[in-house]
C-alpha cells in the first residue's frame, strides 16, 4: 500500500494512504531511517490472527520527487494566473 508521511510526533507517526482510506498511526520507531514528513512509502501488512502488523516499509525516493514537481509545477501556474 501506498502511502505518504503526514505526521511525526514525539513517539508516533501518521500515513495517509493514497487509496483514500483512513489515516494510518504507527509507531515512529517503525519507520526507515532518513524519512521526512512528505515522503512517499509502500507499506507491506501482513495478516495473522485477525491482526495486521506492518511486514516492511520502503521509502520510494523517485515516487516522492516526482509528485514534489508536480506539486511545484501547480503552485507554479497558480502563482503566475492572472485574475
Amino acid at each position: 500500500m501506498r502511502v505518504v508521511l503526514e505526521s511525526v510526533n514525539d513517539e508516533l507517526a501518521t500515513l495517509i494512504p493514497d487509496d483514500g482510506s483512513g489515516a494510518i498511526v504507527i509507531g515512529k520507531k517503525t519507520l526507515p531511517a532518513f524519512v521526512h514528513v512528505g515522503d512517499v512509502l509502500e507499506v507491506v501488512f501482513q495478516l495473522e490472527d485477525s491482526v495486521h502488523s506492518i511486514e516492511s516499509i520502503e521509502r520510494l525516493v523517485g515516487e516522492t520527487e516526482k509528485r514534489k514537481a508536480r506539486i511545484k509545477s501547480k503552485r507554479e501556474k497558480l502563482k503566475n494566473r492572472k485574475n
